[in-house]
């Protein structure tokens, strides 16, 4: 008896020993990650920035304008002396606008217009007349205190005067050119021009003649 009790104390210690134990809990097993490899980017070359405006800014282009040579353009010396009078009063940079070329397309313009004025002058058409002149023209010999201050000089007795610029067309403008010549242009400007008769080495103004919107018009002098 004794002796089976000593068998199941034995047995039932075996059992607790089993129990107690630690049983390991199962892990799974993480993917192994694979390595990722990263590009590693390419720098440009760095531009010094002094270098880099250099390359950016477009080169000037330089454009070398040639003066006219008149000599090998006017066969006539006397045409040639002509020219380089009508141009004598311009600067250097002006000069170049006024080729020989231009210059005599530019004086074929103008005496077109004064043969027509020595028409209209001779029949006294005043409409035909204020057609040609510039409208500060117009405008300046309309206003009765500069008709005024003429009068005081073309009519010292004071027994006249000019009232309108109509007047001023039949009494004073027609009268200072009735039978007068001219021959040669002067520039002022590329676009403003004297007409003259030349004598005697001296110039003789006539007309002024100003180029608007590509048209020469009549400009007439002011007091």
């Amino acid at each position: 008896m004794k002796k089976l009790f000593l068998i199941v104390i034995s047995l039932s210690l075996i059992l607790i020993s089993c129990a107690s134990k630690e049983v390991p809990e199962e892990t799974e097993e993480l993917p192994v990650a694979e390595e990722s490899v990263l590009e590693t980017p390419v720098s440009e070359p760095q531009v010094d920035s002094a270098l880099q405006v250099f390359i950016d800014e477009e080169p000037d282009i330089v454009s070398i304008v040639e003066e006219p040579d008149p000599t090998a353009y006017f066969e006539d010396q006397t045409v040639l002396e002509e020219y380089l009078r009508s141009i004598s009063s311009l600067s250097d940079d002006d000069i170049v606008i006024i080729p020989p070329q231009v210059f005599e397309e530019d004086k074929d313009q103008i005496f077109v217009i004064i043969n027509d004025l020595a028409t209209i002058m001779k029949n006294k058409k005043f409409d035909a007349w204020a057609a040609y002149l510039t409208p500060d023209s117009y405008e300046y010999w309309s206003n009765r205190h500069n008709l005024l201050e003429l009068s005081k000089t073309l009519f010292p007795t004071g027994l006249n005067r000019l009232n309108n610029i109509r007047e001023y067309f039949e009494q004073f403008f027609i009268p200072a050119r009735r039978g007068r010549v001219v021959d040669e242009i002067r520039y002022v400007t590329p676009d403003y021009v004297k007409v003259v008769q030349y004598k005697n080495n001296t110039d003789i103004i006539y007309y002024f003649f100003e180029r608007i919107d590509g048209e020469w018009k009549l400009r007439l002098d002011t007091l």
